[in-house]
Protein backbone atom coordinates (compact mmCIF):
# COMPACT_ATOMS: atom_id res chain seq x y z
CA UNK A 1 0.00 0.00 0.00
CA UNK A 2 2.99 2.49 0.47
CA UNK A 3 4.84 1.37 -2.20
CA UNK A 4 2.03 2.39 -4.21
CA UNK A 5 1.38 5.80 -2.82
CA UNK A 6 4.78 6.46 -2.98
CA UNK A 7 4.37 5.50 -7.25
CA UNK A 8 1.51 7.63 -7.32
CA UNK A 9 3.39 10.90 -5.68
CA UNK A 10 6.30 10.09 -7.83
CA UNK A 11 3.96 10.15 -11.10
CA UNK A 12 2.39 13.46 -10.28
CA UNK A 13 6.19 15.10 -9.36
CA UNK A 14 7.50 13.82 -13.14
CA UNK A 15 3.88 15.56 -14.36
CA UNK A 16 4.33 18.50 -12.57
CA UNK A 17 8.10 18.88 -13.39
CA UNK A 18 7.38 18.13 -17.45
CA UNK A 19 4.94 21.16 -17.17
CA UNK A 20 7.30 23.50 -15.72
CA UNK A 21 9.95 23.54 -18.15
CA UNK A 22 11.10 27.27 -19.12
CA UNK A 23 11.33 28.17 -22.91
CA UNK A 24 11.90 31.19 -24.14
CA UNK A 25 8.84 32.88 -26.07
CA UNK A 26 10.49 33.40 -28.79
CA UNK A 27 10.85 29.86 -29.23
CA UNK A 28 7.33 30.02 -31.52
CA UNK A 29 6.50 32.85 -33.27
CA UNK A 30 3.00 30.50 -33.85
CA UNK A 31 1.81 31.22 -30.36
CA UNK A 32 2.29 33.20 -27.70
CA UNK A 33 4.07 31.37 -24.73
CA UNK A 34 4.32 32.20 -20.91
CA UNK A 35 7.54 31.34 -18.81
CA UNK A 36 6.69 28.77 -16.80
CA UNK A 37 5.02 25.72 -19.69
CA UNK A 38 6.58 23.21 -21.74
CA UNK A 39 6.74 23.11 -25.53
CA UNK A 40 5.22 19.57 -25.28
CA UNK A 41 2.87 19.50 -21.93
CA UNK A 42 -1.06 19.53 -23.54
CA UNK A 43 -3.55 22.14 -21.85
CA UNK A 44 -4.72 19.26 -19.82
CA UNK A 45 -1.13 19.24 -18.19
CA UNK A 46 -0.89 22.89 -17.92
CA UNK A 47 -4.40 23.15 -16.09
CA UNK A 48 -3.46 20.32 -13.84
CA UNK A 49 0.05 21.97 -12.77
CA UNK A 50 -1.66 25.74 -12.31
CA UNK A 51 -4.19 23.93 -9.62
CA UNK A 52 -1.52 22.26 -8.23
CA UNK A 53 2.07 22.84 -8.28
CA UNK A 54 3.90 25.79 -7.24
CA UNK A 55 3.57 29.60 -4.80
CA UNK A 56 -0.08 29.79 -6.98
CA UNK A 57 -1.71 26.41 -6.48
CA UNK A 58 -4.79 26.35 -5.19
CA UNK A 59 -3.62 24.95 -1.74
CA UNK A 60 -1.75 28.27 -1.25
CA UNK A 61 -4.25 30.64 -2.15
CA UNK A 62 -7.29 31.03 0.55
CA UNK A 63 -9.05 32.56 -2.04
CA UNK A 64 -8.98 29.67 -4.27
CA UNK A 65 -10.74 27.59 -1.27
CA UNK A 66 -13.13 30.08 0.15
CA UNK A 67 -14.65 31.35 -3.02
CA UNK A 68 -15.59 34.88 -4.02
CA UNK A 69 -12.22 36.29 -5.66
CA UNK A 70 -11.29 37.76 -8.59
CA UNK A 71 -10.35 34.90 -11.02
CA UNK A 72 -7.63 36.12 -14.12
CA UNK A 73 -7.60 34.26 -17.36
CA UNK A 74 -6.45 34.22 -20.62
CA UNK A 75 -3.28 33.79 -22.78
CA UNK A 76 0.27 34.54 -21.65
CA UNK A 77 -0.35 38.82 -22.01
CA UNK A 78 -1.92 37.99 -18.84
CA UNK A 79 -0.61 35.38 -17.67
CA UNK A 80 2.81 37.29 -17.81
CA UNK A 81 1.15 39.35 -14.99
CA UNK A 82 2.59 37.05 -12.32
CA UNK A 83 5.96 37.63 -13.08
CA UNK A 84 5.57 41.80 -12.79
CA UNK A 85 5.10 42.40 -9.11
CA UNK A 86 2.18 40.57 -9.26
CA UNK A 87 1.53 40.25 -4.91
CA UNK A 88 2.37 43.33 -4.49
CA UNK A 89 0.23 45.09 -7.24
CA UNK A 90 -2.87 42.74 -6.11
CA UNK A 91 -2.24 42.93 -2.14
CA UNK A 92 -5.35 42.90 0.17
CA UNK A 93 -7.01 41.64 -3.23
CA UNK A 94 -8.29 37.78 -3.30
CA UNK A 95 -7.00 37.14 -6.59
CA UNK A 96 -6.16 34.09 -8.84
CA UNK A 97 -4.38 33.84 -11.92
CA UNK A 98 -5.24 31.01 -14.14
CA UNK A 99 -4.12 32.31 -17.91
CA UNK A 100 -2.33 29.51 -20.00
CA UNK A 101 -0.11 30.85 -22.77
CA UNK A 102 -0.25 29.50 -26.04
CA UNK A 103 -4.32 28.92 -25.90
CA UNK A 104 -7.06 30.07 -27.79
CA UNK A 105 -10.41 30.84 -26.87
CA UNK A 106 -11.57 27.14 -27.95
CA UNK A 107 -8.60 25.32 -26.88
CA UNK A 108 -9.95 26.48 -22.77
CA UNK A 109 -13.84 26.09 -23.10
CA UNK A 110 -13.42 22.34 -22.05
CA UNK A 111 -11.81 23.51 -18.63
CA UNK A 112 -13.56 26.76 -17.97
CA UNK A 113 -14.64 24.32 -14.69
CA UNK A 114 -11.20 24.20 -13.39
CA UNK A 115 -9.77 27.35 -14.30
CA UNK A 116 -12.94 29.54 -13.41
CA UNK A 117 -16.10 27.62 -11.90
CA UNK A 118 -14.01 25.90 -9.63
CA UNK A 119 -13.33 28.90 -7.56
CA UNK A 120 -16.69 30.59 -7.28
CA UNK A 121 -15.17 33.78 -8.58
CA UNK A 122 -17.06 37.31 -7.91
CA UNK A 123 -15.07 38.79 -10.41
CA UNK A 124 -13.67 36.98 -13.71
CA UNK A 125 -10.73 39.46 -16.00
CA UNK A 126 -10.27 38.15 -19.34
CA UNK A 127 -7.70 39.22 -21.55
CA UNK A 128 -7.36 37.17 -25.29
CA UNK A 129 -6.67 36.71 -29.03
CA UNK A 130 -3.24 37.15 -30.11
CA UNK A 131 -3.00 32.85 -30.99
CA UNK A 132 -5.81 32.93 -33.25
CA UNK A 133 -4.13 35.70 -35.19
CA UNK A 134 -0.90 34.25 -34.90
CA UNK A 135 -1.81 30.46 -35.89
CA UNK A 136 -4.14 31.99 -39.26
CA UNK A 137 -2.41 31.33 -42.12
CA UNK A 138 -0.67 34.78 -43.67
CA UNK A 139 -2.94 35.66 -46.33
CA UNK A 140 -5.21 38.62 -47.79
CA UNK A 141 -7.78 37.59 -45.62
CA UNK A 142 -7.49 39.86 -42.86
CA UNK A 143 -11.12 39.26 -41.06
CA UNK A 144 -10.12 36.59 -38.88
CA UNK A 145 -12.21 38.28 -36.42
CA UNK A 146 -15.14 36.70 -38.40
CA UNK A 147 -12.92 33.00 -37.19
CA UNK A 148 -12.90 33.70 -34.15
CA UNK A 149 -16.43 35.11 -33.03
CA UNK A 150 -17.79 31.94 -32.65
CA UNK A 151 -15.41 30.19 -30.11
CA UNK A 152 -15.29 33.41 -28.05
CA UNK A 153 -18.96 33.17 -27.94
CA UNK A 154 -18.72 29.67 -26.68
CA UNK A 155 -16.72 30.18 -24.46
CA UNK A 156 -18.46 33.59 -23.23
CA UNK A 157 -21.90 31.52 -23.09
CA UNK A 158 -20.36 28.34 -20.92
CA UNK A 159 -18.53 30.51 -18.47
CA UNK A 160 -21.85 32.43 -18.32
CA UNK A 161 -23.58 29.39 -17.70
CA UNK A 162 -21.58 28.06 -15.39
CA UNK A 163 -20.99 31.31 -13.38
CA UNK A 164 -24.26 33.46 -13.44
CA UNK A 165 -23.52 36.06 -10.63
CA UNK A 166 -19.64 36.84 -11.96
CA UNK A 167 -18.93 39.99 -12.95
CA UNK A 168 -17.06 40.37 -16.09
CA UNK A 169 -14.62 42.22 -17.68
CA UNK A 170 -13.06 41.81 -21.00
CA UNK A 171 -9.58 43.99 -21.44
CA UNK A 172 -8.94 44.92 -24.90
CA UNK A 173 -6.44 42.90 -26.96
CA UNK A 174 -3.64 45.23 -28.07
CA UNK A 175 -1.82 45.36 -31.64
CA UNK A 176 1.72 43.68 -30.99
CA UNK A 177 4.28 44.64 -33.99
CA UNK A 178 3.88 41.13 -35.33
CA UNK A 179 0.18 41.40 -35.75
CA UNK A 180 0.80 44.70 -37.13
CA UNK A 181 3.46 43.34 -39.83
CA UNK A 182 0.79 40.80 -41.03
CA UNK A 183 -1.88 43.35 -41.67
CA UNK A 184 -4.21 43.39 -38.60
CA UNK A 185 -3.83 46.25 -36.95
CA UNK A 186 -5.01 48.26 -40.64
CA UNK A 187 -5.41 46.66 -44.02
CA UNK A 188 -6.51 48.55 -47.24
CA UNK A 189 -8.79 46.38 -49.46
CA UNK A 190 -9.18 48.09 -52.85
CA UNK A 191 -10.71 51.61 -51.32
CA UNK A 192 -11.53 50.41 -48.00
CA UNK A 193 -9.86 50.01 -44.83
CA UNK A 194 -10.14 46.66 -42.50
CA UNK A 195 -9.25 47.46 -39.12
CA UNK A 196 -9.54 43.62 -37.38
CA UNK A 197 -8.43 43.59 -34.00
CA UNK A 198 -10.48 46.95 -33.74
CA UNK A 199 -13.28 44.51 -35.19
CA UNK A 200 -12.53 41.88 -32.85
CA UNK A 201 -12.47 44.28 -29.70
CA UNK A 202 -15.78 45.41 -30.84
CA UNK A 203 -17.06 42.05 -30.38
CA UNK A 204 -15.93 41.69 -27.07
CA UNK A 205 -17.54 44.91 -26.26
CA UNK A 206 -20.57 44.26 -27.82
CA UNK A 207 -20.84 40.32 -26.14
CA UNK A 208 -20.39 42.04 -22.80
CA UNK A 209 -23.51 44.50 -23.46
CA UNK A 210 -25.75 41.74 -24.27
CA UNK A 211 -24.88 39.93 -21.79
CA UNK A 212 -25.46 42.82 -19.24
CA UNK A 213 -28.64 43.68 -20.69
CA UNK A 214 -30.06 39.79 -20.38
CA UNK A 215 -28.62 38.72 -16.94
CA UNK A 216 -28.53 42.40 -15.27
CA UNK A 217 -24.95 41.11 -14.08
CA UNK A 218 -22.34 43.99 -14.43
CA UNK A 219 -19.51 43.67 -17.48
CA UNK A 220 -17.12 45.36 -18.30
CA UNK A 221 -14.93 46.64 -21.35
CA UNK A 222 -11.40 48.14 -20.61
CA UNK A 223 -9.47 49.71 -23.34
CA UNK A 224 -5.83 49.73 -23.53
CA UNK A 225 -5.20 49.56 -26.99
CA UNK A 226 -4.40 53.03 -27.81
CA UNK A 227 -1.18 53.18 -25.07
CA UNK A 228 0.09 50.53 -27.36
CA UNK A 229 0.52 51.68 -30.84
CA UNK A 230 0.56 55.32 -32.53
CA UNK A 231 -2.43 56.61 -34.73
CA UNK A 232 -1.03 59.68 -35.85
CA UNK A 233 0.55 60.75 -38.29
CA UNK A 234 -0.16 56.60 -39.15
CA UNK A 235 -1.40 53.72 -37.56
CA UNK A 236 1.74 52.07 -36.78
CA UNK A 237 3.03 49.82 -33.67
CA UNK A 238 5.12 51.09 -30.78
CA UNK A 239 8.42 49.04 -30.77
CA UNK A 240 9.38 50.39 -27.50
CA UNK A 241 6.48 48.67 -25.41
CA UNK A 242 7.39 44.85 -26.77
CA UNK A 243 9.87 42.57 -26.26
CA UNK A 244 11.85 41.57 -29.11
CA UNK A 245 9.62 38.90 -30.07
CA UNK A 246 7.46 41.58 -31.77
CA UNK A 247 4.66 39.96 -29.80
CA UNK A 248 4.79 40.31 -25.62
CA UNK A 249 4.34 43.22 -24.01
CA UNK A 250 7.20 44.45 -21.74
CA UNK A 251 7.37 44.03 -18.02
CA UNK A 252 7.63 47.94 -17.62
CA UNK A 253 4.79 48.81 -19.66
CA UNK A 254 2.31 46.46 -18.31
CA UNK A 255 2.40 49.91 -15.41
CA UNK A 256 -0.15 51.27 -17.71
CA UNK A 257 -2.23 47.72 -18.26
CA UNK A 258 -2.73 47.47 -14.87
CA UNK A 259 -3.34 51.08 -13.58
CA UNK A 260 -6.45 50.84 -16.51
CA UNK A 261 -7.45 47.49 -15.30
CA UNK A 262 -6.91 47.77 -11.13
CA UNK A 263 -9.55 50.55 -10.53
CA UNK A 264 -12.57 48.80 -12.90
CA UNK A 265 -11.99 45.37 -10.72
CA UNK A 266 -11.49 46.61 -7.64
CA UNK A 267 -15.21 48.64 -7.62
CA UNK A 268 -16.34 45.52 -9.13
CA UNK A 269 -14.89 43.20 -6.40
CA UNK A 270 -16.20 45.81 -3.73
CA UNK A 271 -20.09 46.24 -5.08
CA UNK A 272 -22.61 43.70 -4.14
Amino acid sequence: MKLRSLLAVSLFMVMAVSCRKNISPETDSGSIYGQVVSSDATVAERVWTLKHVGKYSDENLAAARTGGGIVFGGNSQMERLLYNNWDATWKGLPVINRAIGGTTWAEQIPYIDDLFTDYRPKVIVLYQGENEYLRAPVTTNKQISKTIEPNFIKFYDKLRARNPKAKIIIVSMVACPELFKRGYDVYKSGFTYIYDIDNLNKIYKNKLAKDNAATRVTTRFVDIKPYYQFYAPTRWYDASKFQPDGIHIKYPEYTYFVNKVKPVVTDLYQRR
